[in-house]
């Protein structure tokens, strides 16, 4: 279940600007995408993701055919996160859990009128999916905007499977799939939305400052560490 309390909370200490020079800075903790990113997935954002066509290529994979294995459905566990980049990425966006709900058909050995025979028999799996992708982030100091582009080929997909069965084909199973998910990752996914740099609002009719006046970034730079995006740049008044 979805909890409506849950918040995504990183270290709190404020963000040092004094490094990067400039005469104005503004500090964006990575937990805010975090939280936006958890506010989406409780209020719904994504239940209306179309799995058919994950089904429908999982099933088509003729290694799976070949195992006797069809995925029956599709359920998301967990909202997707933020987390540290690694040396060739800036940020990696977690998405998962992704559970696969699967039929497995497997011989049996039985007894039939006393002897033995092999038959065929059912086993229910639950394949537990996270993949791993990797993003860059960039300043658009025209727009205000940050952009988060995804490093498609780097993208990565980890497979847990719950089964009584421990077999080399649980083993199999986990490499098909991961690579099967990873693989439709990389054709699918699309960029992050840009996330604005708010302005601030200064209109005061009262002493003179027309309604709608805002404080605009410009010149902006980008450096991103320590749980934060810091931006910084110079203020220039905008009016609305």
């Amino acid at each position: 279940d979805k909890e409506e309390d849950l918040l995504i909370i990183g270290p709190s200490n404020a963000p040092i600007f004094d490094e990067m020079g400039g005469t104005f800075g503004i500090g964006l903790k990575h937990d805010l995408i975090n939280n936006i990113l958890w506010a989406l997935w409780a209020g719904g954002g994504f239940d209306d993701i179309d799995t058919s066509e994950i089904l429908n290529t999982l099933n088509q994979d003729q290694r799976l055919q070949e195992l006797d294995l069809k995925i029956v459905s599709i359920e998301t566990g967990t909202p997707p996160v933020m987390m540290p980049g690694s040396s060739n990425s800036d940020v990696i966006f977690g998405v998962g859990e992704i559970n696969l709900i699967a039929e497995m058909i497997l011989p049996n050995l039985e007894l039939i009128d006393g002897q033995p025979s092999i038959t065929e028999a059912t086993e229910s799996l639950t394949i537990i999916v996270s993949t791993f992708l990797p993003a860059n982030i960039e300043l658009d100091s025209d727009e205000n905007k940050l952009l988060f582009t995804f490093i498609n080929e780097d993208i990565q997909a980890e497979v847990e499977i719950k089964s009584s069965i421990n077999t080399q084909a649980m083993d199999d199973l986990k490499h098909i799939i991961g690579d099967i998910i990873s693989g439709l990752m990389k054709d699918k996914i699309t960029d992050f939305p840009p996330l604005p740099i708010p302005t601030i609002p200064i209109g005061d009719p009262d002493i003179g400052i027309p309604e709608g006046s805002a404080l605009k970034l410009t010149n902006g730079q980008l450096n991103n560490t320590e749980g934060y995006f810091k931006i910084i740049g110079e203020m220039f008044g905008v009016e609305n």
